[in-house]
């Protein structure tokens, strides 16, 4: 029975998961993807067109997915969609995400055909690649556009071409930082709602899976492109027979509430786990890009107040930093409830906008200007102030807001400084967080591992109306408790 035949009657099958014990996302046996690992796959292999590229791509890559539609639909929690990004992707020939949890590297490209309008997607031979270089701790964009190769003889094309009409840095930023929206909606992409196709209650599930249906059972079977993603005996090696094919793969195989159940593991939820991915490596940089500014020695400790929102016990010395504030970005401060400095300033004492921060949308999109006088958001899924001057900043994975990894990242490097205690806080990980769920630890445990290695967090409270609508994690006593006393040490140091 071919792949075709053996699709067409899953798709019809009622769906049924076995044993989930040997599946993991990350293989530590494969070498993880890099700017020359790839170059030496392709030119090993002598090959000369993009259609020929995913098949020779390490199994733990491509696991790895995410595939853009492209359809301009709202978030169903209000999440705005991202217009400025053209990446010609389409519902029959979506574009195609493969990204590496180790190495933090991603491939994308699209199917290099008509698209259901008739339109030719443009860069059809070009593979778009960001790579992470943990050593500078920066983002780097790349592409190769195999027209322009011999086989043999791939390198990467020579940027100048796109970025004479800043067709990169448009959409990416000055640091090349990647764009992917906020947990739990993915507007463009097919599981923007929370990784799940199978609602039928859900008109966003119901279409996207019909559209997702029509494209394996078209170029999702017969196109070189696709096929590796779907190749049945490369995945059954790779879960070690531990899976039984189901119709939504890679999206969650069943819409089960119960926060045991496996098929709610990350393993399941490729946007989820590449927004984690992300997430933690833009944090990564900007930290870097903060360390290695000539205001950091200087306020390196009233930044970190700020970001964690702590509140002043004295408005006489808050009232002397936000001069000496003034006197450094040459514009009167605008404080917040507990006068804090506006979250804008803060990041501006390091040259630093929220665009560079926040990756929901393309850099200059129209998300990131201020609402009004006094910014406030629209909703919950907007960048912004909400509930009484509280700035709350992107939430990516049911766990911590770039705040709150952005603060991990500051604090570690205070500890290193001996400028404060590692005894203060007990940073919050994705280990401690769901190691008491048994059997889907079993499935996400090594990229958690990988996550944690990354960055960890540290807790803030938030308002109450982001809780359910973000799903966010609870904030119990002790991580009050952990807050303040960080609190208390920085202002001390102030």
């Amino acid at each position: 029975m071919n792949f075709k035949t053996t699709l067409k009657l899953l798709i019809s099958a009622t769906l049924h998961l076995t044993s989930f014990s040997s599946l993991a996302v990350i293989d530590f046996n494969e070498s993880p993807m890099t700017e020359n690992t790839l170059l030496e796959t392709i030119n090993t292999s002598q090959i000369s067109k993009l259609d020929q590229v995913p098949a020779l791509l390490p199994n733990g890559l491509l696991i790895n997915f995410v595939l853009k539609h492209g359809l301009k639909i709202k978030g169903p929690r209000g999440h705005l969609v991202e217009h400025d990004v053209s990446q010609s992707s389409d519902p029959e020939l979506p574009r195609v995400i493969l990204f590496d949890e180790r190495s933090g590297a991603s491939l994308s490209y699209n199917g290099g055909g008509k698209n259901h309008k008739g339109e030719q997607q443009t860069h059809g031979e070009r593979l778009d690649v960001l790579t992470f270089d943990h050593k500078h701790k920066q983002f780097k964009l790349n592409a190769i556009t195999f027209t322009q190769h011999t086989p043999g003889h791939v390198g990467f094309d020579d940027l100048s071409q796109y970025k004479k009409n800043d067709q990169c840095l448009r959409c990416h930023g000055p640091h090349q930082r990647p764009i992917f929206s906020m947990y739990p909606d993915w507007p463009t992409f097919y599981g923007s709602d929370n990784d799940e196709l199978l609602n039928q209650n859900k008109k966003q599930q119901r279409d996207e899976y019909k559209n997702y249906r029509q494209f394996l059972t078209e170029a999702g079977t017969n196109h070189p492109r696709y096929t590796p993603l779907y190749s049945e005996s490369r995945l059954q090696k790779y879960f070690n027979r531990s899976l039984q094919w189901y119709p939504s793969f890679p999206y969650r195989p069943n819409l089960s509430g119960n926060i045991e159940n496996p098929s709610r593991a990350f393993a399941y939820r490729p946007g989820l786990r590449m927004g984690i991915l992300y997430n933690r490596l833009t944090a990564v940089q900007v930290a870097e890009l903060i360390k290695t500014h000539r205001n950091y020695q200087e306020y390196k400790e009233y930044f970190l107040f700020n970001l964690l929102q702590c509140r002043w016990s004295s408005s006489q010395k808050a009232n002397s930093w936000l001069k000496k504030v003034e006197s450094e970005i040459q514009q009167k401060t605008q404080t917040r409830s507990g006068q804090l400095l506006d979250y804008r300033q803060n990041l501006a004492l390091f040259g630093l906008r929220v665009n560079d921060v926040d990756i929901r949308y393309s850099y200059n999109h129209s998300g990131y200007k201020r609402k009004s006088q006094n910014d406030r958001a629209r909703n919950v899924m907007d960048v912004g102030y909400i509930n009484g001057g509280r700035y709350f900043n992107s939430y990516f994975d049911g766990s911590a807001t770039m705040d709150e990894l952005l603060s991990f990242q500051i604090y570690s490097d205070l500890i290193n400084r001996n400028k404060l205690s590692r005894q203060l806080v007990t940073p919050r990980g994705l280990i401690a967080k769901y190691g008491r769920r048994t059997q889907r630890m079993k499935l996400d445990r090594a990229f958690f591992e990988q996550m944690d290695q990354f960055s960890k967090w540290i807790p803030i409270a938030y308002p109450r109306s982001l809780g359910s609508a973000h799903h966010r994690e609870g904030y119990p006593r002790r991580f009050q408790q952990q807050h303040n006393r960080l609190c208390r040490e920085l202002e001390k140091m102030l």
